[in-house]
């Protein structure tokens, strides 16, 4: 349980953004539950006292796999005045000296939301594997999008002045997003997914289909040869 320092003053204040470091992973999850303070006042008496309930928790219930996140955001809309932190498994140990709270003010995170969103890309058309949109840069720039990156995202590009089309490379970033470096001037993209090895395993399965059919065609050409042999002996001892 984390509590303020000072009694009576809110750990976090309301249009705080906050980040929680700590080694979440397969076996090393936490639930967090941040906890307000209501004022209540006691009928018979009329002294008012300070009711503590959580108004928002975090849980990680994903217990299959061991992907490894070491930092969690998250927007304070009223003041915290305790934390709770509690450890999902033996491994999450609630006094880990490695989970660490960063702060600060929502405006500073505003601030920089604004600026990543100040050159958008335009014109998006989505499909459950295809993006298609355009650029129109003075200079080049990262973008960064909002889908999971895997293997199998390929960008495709398009210099609408001259129709000469190339492939980007597609990098990982933010975290884990398809990312990709726009270059300058007007250009449309097609951004696609296809199973990675999936044109390996086709090639696989032709080889394969090829293999069977020439042992086919190999057995069959060998016993018509065997009986026409045969056919050819009978014919002469007769």
């Amino acid at each position: 349980m984390y509590t303020p320092m000072r009694e009576g003053e809110p750990l976090f204040k309301a249009g705080t953004t906050l980040y929680i470091r700590a080694p979440f992973s397969g076996s090393r999850k936490y639930n967090f539950y941040f906890i307000g303070k209501d004022m209540i006042e006691d009928k018979d008496t009329g002294v008012s006292y300070p009711d503590y309930k959580t108004f928002m928790m975090d849980a990680h219930d994903d217990d299959t796999s061991d992907n490894t996140a070491y930092m969690r955001g998250f927007y304070i809309t009223r003041d915290v005045y305790k934390i709770a932190v509690c450890g999902k498994y033996f491994e999450s140990y609630t006094s880990d000296s490695n989970i660490r709270f960063y702060s600060e003010d929502i405006s500073h995170y505003r601030n920089r939301w604004d600026k990543l969103n100040a050159n958008p890309v335009t014109d998006i058309k989505y499909s459950a594997d295809k993006f298609t949109f355009k650029t129109n840069y003075t200079s080049s720039k990262l973008v960064v999008s909002y889908v999971a990156f895997d293997n199998g995202w390929k960008i495709k590009t398009k210099d609408n002045a001259t129709g000469k089309t190339s492939n980007l490379k597609v990098y990982k970033a933010n975290g884990g997003f398809v990312s990709f470096v726009a270059p300058v001037g007007d250009y449309s993209y097609e951004m696609t997914y296809q199973t990675p090895y999936l044109n390996i395993s086709y090639l696989g399965s032709t080889f394969a289909f090829i293999g069977f059919f020439t042992s086919m065609l190999g057995y069959y050409l060998y016993h018509e040869k065997k009986k026409k042999h045969y056919l050819d002996k009978i014919y002469r001892e007769n």
